[in-house]
């Protein structure tokens, strides 16, 4: 037989010794291999190097250094392809599992998890005292299985104290131990998140928007209110506004304008130091004479409400009738409260050039006109101007 020819025909852990060396024929792969079944490194040691293979005589470890004294790290490569460093069952860990000893609750180790679901974590990855967070452990866990609690999970853990993320030994994200807060940039966090130093809000839109920020209802955690950057431009918008109807309530720009908006429909808060309404509109001025009768005017008006104080300016002109007396101008946008007898200025422009008064009543909704020395004769084509303030009720 040649130096090299083997057996033909061998069975499954068939050995046969050729030229010194020990050969085993494995029946899966179709070939010869070596046996080394064990060599004592030193006489005054229990060091052993064990090199073996499931399916034949004296073993199924496929790796194993091991101390028989046991004090020492055992590595096992078993037949689904684990390795274990520090244990000799490494299979209910997944791939990899390096642990200090067997006790698998209480010492460092690095687990990397299983693609079979059934023997542990799918795709699990953890460094710290246990695979699994629990009590008086800490480590880092990434997994996408379902092993302990919500699948896709990627957890930082320690049970026992704070987690510090340093950068170039400055404190850049804490988490106290309690998990009710987070700090950057600072080790004493005092509210759910406490960042030291400035907040950047990048853009979201590089064409219109920079950055925002949404405050949620209680109720859904919808968002309620928005503030953002908008403009694309050198000088965008500073805005605060209703994120659900989009309503703008205030802007700024430094280029732009400046402003701050009150709902349509006034929502009085009742508190005499609170601004909650500015409105302007228009309204209708109504002539009413004293003696004889107006047949037609040609009237216009305006007026700004601030809170409770209302300023209204109009120009009423009688156009036909036949009044000699005029008693008051009518329609005033909000109702005389607070006051009474409050007079404003008016100019009777057209016939005589003459000043007159109007005086505003409590609870009235008008202003009565007086000339400057008490008398109020006016005709056709009689014309007053005037701008008039008061308080209405809220």
């Amino acid at each position: 037989m040649a130096s090299l020819d083997f057996p033909s025909n061998p069975t499954n852990g068939q050995t046969y010794a050729l030229n010194g060396v020990t050969y085993y024929y494995n029946s899966t792969m179709g070939a010869w291999l070596t046996q080394l079944t064990s060599m004592n490194l030193s006489t005054s040691s229990n060091t052993q190097v064990l090199f073996n293979d499931a399916g034949i005589a004296n073993g199924s470890s496929g790796l194993v250094f091991d101390k028989i004294a046991n004090t020492a790290t055992v590595n096992a490569l078993n037949t689904v392809g684990s390795l274990g460093v520090g244990t000799t069952s490494p299979s209910g860990y997944g791939l990899l599992a390096a642990l200090g000893n067997a006790n698998n609750t209480t010492t460092s180790r690095i687990h990397v998890g299983n693609a079979s679901a059934g023997s542990g974590a799918i795709a699990m990855f953890t460094l710290g005292n246990d695979y699994v967070a629990g009590a008086g452990v800490a480590g880092l866990k990434i997994k996408s299985g379902a092993f302990t609690g919500a699948a896709n999970e990627y957890e930082v853990f320690n049970n026992i104290g704070p987690v510090n993320f340093t950068s170039g030994g400055t404190t850049a994200i804490y988490i106290p131990t309690n998990g009710a807060s987070v700090g950057i940039g600072t080790t004493s966090p005092l509210s759910r998140l406490h960042v030291a130093n400035e907040i950047r809000v990048g853009r979201t839109d590089a064409s219109a928007e920079g950055g925002e920020i949404k405050f949620c209802r209680s109720s859904d955690d919808a968002a309620a209110y928005s503030i953002d950057v908008y403009g694309s431009g050198s000088s965008p918008e500073f805005r605060f506004f209703n994120s659900i109807g989009g309503t703008v309530l205030q802007s700024a720009s430094p280029a732009g304008v400046n402003y701050i908006k009150f709902n349509p429909t006034q929502n009085a808060v009742g508190d005499a130091n609170a601004l909650d309404d500015y409105e302007e509109g228009t309204w209708t001025p109504t002539l009413v004479a004293a003696t004889g009768t107006i047949t037609s005017q040609s009237t216009i008006g305006r007026y700004v409400k601030i809170g409770r104080l209302v300023v209204v300016n109009f120009q009423a002109q009688i156009t036909g009738g036949t009044v000699s007396v005029i008693s008051r101008i009518e329609g005033l946008p909000f109702t005389v409260r607070d006051v009474q007898y409050v007079t404003g200025a008016a100019r009777e422009w057209y016939a005589t050039g003459l000043m007159w008064e109007t005086i505003a009543q409590q609870d009235a909704a008008y202003l009565n006109l007086i000339r400057y020395d008490n008398s109020s004769s006016a005709g056709v084509n009689f014309g007053w101007s005037g701008t008039h303030s008061y308080f209405t009720s809220t």
